[in-house]
C-alpha cells in the first residue's frame, strides 16, 4: 500500500511539473499588453536561442534540465534556472494539495473534483501573479477563465450533490415521504443560498474595487485589480472575500511602507497589487476559517 501511495504521489507530482513546464512557457510568452498570441503557443518546444525543436526526452520535466546541465544540447546556450523553479514549484502545489483533498480517501468522487478545483485556480493564480509582478498587467483571459470555471464547478458541485440526495431520498421510504412535505425544496434553497450570496458578495467587492480604481483615476489600483476582485471573491466565497480582500490592502500597505522606508520607491509610485491578492487569496482558502473564527472570538 505504501509503495501503491509513492508511486501515485510521484505521478501528481509529475503531472504538476508538466503544468508547471507549461506555466513558464505562457510566462515567457506573455507580452507587455498582457496577451499570449496562439501562434505562438502552437507547435513543438524549442530552443529560444538556436530555434531547434526539443526531443521527447528533453521535455521530461525537471530530469531533463538536469541531465542537461541547464545547457541546450544543440547550441549549448543557457537554459534559465526559473524553468527548474516553474516545475518544482507547480509539481509541489499539485502534490501538497492532492494529500490535502483527497485525505487518503480515494473513493469519495467529490475529492477529485475539489483537487481538480483547486489546483485550476492555483495555476492560474501563479499566472496572474508572474504577469502582474512582471509587466504590472493581469490578463483578461485568465480571469475570465478563472470565473467563468469556478462559477460552473460550484454551480455543477451543487447540482450533483442534490441529485444525489435526491435519488438517496426517492429509493427510501421516509425519503418519499420527505420529499412529498417539501424537505428536498427546502434543501435546494439551502445548497444554493451560499452562491447567491457570494454571487452577490463578489459584485458589491467588485464595485468596491471600481470605486477606489475611479476616485484615484487608476494611481490607487489597475483596472486589471478591479476584475481580479470579482474572480478571487466567487473562489473564496462569502464571508471569506471580506478576510481575503481585507488581508490584500494590509499586505500591500506593509509592503509599500517597507520600500518606501527602504527608498526602494516613492510615495504615490505605483506597485502591482495582484500579487499581494493572490498571496491574500490562497493564505484565506486555506486558513480563512481560522481567521474568521479567531476575528469572530474577538467581538464575544
Amino acid at each position: 500500500m505504501e509503495i501503491y501511495l509513492l508511486l501515485v504521489y510521484l505521478l501528481i507530482f509529475v503531472v504538476g511539473a508538466s503544468f508547471g513546464s507549461f506555466i513558464g512557457v505562457l510566462n515567457d510568452r506573455l507580452d507587455k499588453s498582457g496577451v499570449v498570441k496562439l501562434k505562438n503557443l502552437l507547435g513543438r518546444s524549442r530552443c529560444d536561442s538556436c530555434k531547434k525543436a526539443l526531443r521527447v526526452t528533453q521535455l521530461i520535466p525537471i530530469f531533463s534540465l538536469i541531465a542537461s546541465r541547464f545547457k541546450c544540447s544543440n547550441c549549448k546556450a543557457k537554459v534559465p534556472y526559473r524553468y527548474l523553479y516553474y516545475e518544482l514549484s507547480i509539481g509541489l502545489i499539485f502534490l501538497s494539495v492532492f494529500i490535502l483533498t483527497i485525505n487518503n480517501n480515494f473513493l469519495n468522487l467529490e475529492n477529485y473534483f475539489n483537487f481538480i478545483f483547486v489546483t485550476v485556480n492555483l495555476c492560474l493564480f501563479y499566472l496572474i501573479f508572474l504577469a502582474d509582478y512582471k509587466f504590472q498587467v493581469i490578463p483578461n483571459i485568465y480571469v475570465l477563465i478563472g470565473a467563468i470555471f469556478t462559477l460552473v464547478f460550484n454551480f455543477s458541485l451543487t447540482a450533483y450533490k442534490l441529485i444525489t440526495l435526491y435519488f438517496q431520498l426517492k429509493n427510501d421510504g421516509l425519503g418519499k415521504y420527505l420529499i412529498q412535505v417539501g424537505f428536498f425544496k427546502d434543501q435546494v434553497i439551502y445548497y444554493f443560498s451560499p452562491l447567491l450570496f457570494t454571487l452577490l458578495g463578489a459584485v458589491l467587492i467588485y464595485l468596491f474595487f471600481y470605486f477606489l480604481y475611479a476616485v484615484t483615476k487608476g494611481r490607487g489600483m489597475g483596472g486589471g485589480d478591479v476584475k481580479l476582485s470579482f474572480y478571487i471573491s466567487v473562489f473564496l466565497g462569502f464571508p471569506q472575500m471580506l478576510i481575503g480582500t481585507f488581508l490584500a490592502f494590509i499586505l500591500g500597505a506593509v509592503f509599500g511602507i517597507i520600500l518606501i522606508i527602504s527608498n526602494k520607491k516613492h510615495f504615490g509610485e505605483k506597485i502591482a497589487f495582484g500579487p499581494f491578492i493572490v498571496i491574500a487569496t490562497v493564505v484565506t482558502y486555506f486558513l480563512g476559517d481560522y481567521i474568521w473564527l479567531w476575528y469572530t472570538n474577538l467581538l464575544t
